[in-house]
């Protein structure tokens, strides 16, 4: 694609073009992978000038074709959370052009801004405004860590309470900054746990497993361990592996051992690369295989296991004393 074929395909007219307005949207997503900045660029102020005229604009909705486009970019700002926050910057670019800061100052009551739109539109408006402030908010807190003021911080954090991902990221947060005092951490982790935090999902496994600020419960922390390994948390699918290899709390079953102890090994958990040498050695499950067993021996070892380092010896002499009797 040319800068002047982008150009070209950008303008209002073509805009309305469904199939086009698709190809933009998936131009522009971060799944796209694209890297021309310049192509991007107009992008971005194409689309932001069409999401004006489809939600802003007094008169933007008076045109029918509008109306489609404006039915397209409601589903696609229903998407994943990454595409959305995607969107919600464009839709600031168009009143602020390109400035999220600008927007922040913006009044929800604005008579500028709000006349003649519809209650709709007025109440997308007020939400987005809502969620640039809450976005400030994280940033303000962050930047208070940063240089040291962790009460004024936790104060930031502790605002949060309507259920967004805001308020997930700060009671994550909330949780690692009282760590110190367990009972205080464990109400915040389950409470970003609920709203679908992976690592506070771990961390409230993990307290429970060992009576860290809550009540020992194997049947809880094998929920949580369950919910976060299902995110593609490494360290929650290691710990589940061991009820299930050992059966405590859940029915023993080696072969979904494996398939967690494999799931953590393979993005990178040096832990569940000595427990898959340990199955290969033992042939709990998999075949018995002294060379497979050394392999994955080898690779904890690589990545900061040291104790796989007397495991490995341990398969070498065997390998050697085999060689013998042969």
């Amino acid at each position: 694609m040319t800068i002047s074929k982008a150009i070209a395909i950008t303008s209002p007219e073509v805009l309305k073009d469904k199939t086009v307005l698709m190809n933009l949207i998936e131009d522009l997503s971060p799944e796209s992978g694209r890297e021309c900045i310049e192509l991007k660029r107009i992008y971005s102020d194409a689309l932001g000038k069409l999401l004006y005229s489809a939600y802003g604009a007094k008169d933007g909705l008076r045109d029918p074709a509008w109306k489609e486009i404006k039915t397209i970019l409601d589903h696609e700002m229903c998407l994943k959370e990454t595409r959305q926050e995607w969107f919600i910057q464009l839709f600031y670019k168009a009143f602020s052009n390109g400035s999220l800061s600008n927007y922040r100052n913006v009044p929800s009551n604005n008579t500028l801004l709000f006349d003649g739109i519809t209650e709709s539109r007025k109440a997308l408006l007020r939400l987005l405004y809502k969620m640039s402030i809450l976005q400030k908010g994280l940033e303000d807190a962050e930047h208070a860590e940063e240089t040291g003021e962790v009460l004024k911080a936790i104060q930031i954090y502790q605002r949060y309470s309507d259920g967004s991902c805001y308020e997930r990221k700060a009671q994550l947060r909330l949780g690692q900054l009282y760590e110190s005092f367990p009972k205080e951490a464990y109400v915040h982790y389950l409470r970003a746990a609920e709203l679908g935090d992976s690592e506070a999902a771990f961390c409230v496994a993990f307290m429970s497993e060992y009576g860290e600020g809550t009540a020992i419960s194997t049947e809880r922390a094998i929920t949580y361990y369950t919910k976060a390994a299902s995110a593609g948390h490494r360290g929650a699918a290691h710990n589940l592996g061991f009820f299930y290899y050992s059966g405590n709390g859940v029915k023993k079953d080696l072969k979904r051992a494996y398939e967690l102890f494999l799931f953590a090994a393979q993005k990178g958990k040096a832990d569940s690369m000595r427990n898959l040498g340990v199955m290969y050695e033992n042939g709990d499950y998999v075949k018995k295989n002294l060379d497979t067993a050394l392999r994955w021996y080898s690779k904890a070892v690589e990545c900061g296991n040291a104790e796989a380092e007397k495991d490995c010896q341990r398969i070498r002499r065997l390998k050697k004393r085999s060689s013998w009797l042969r």
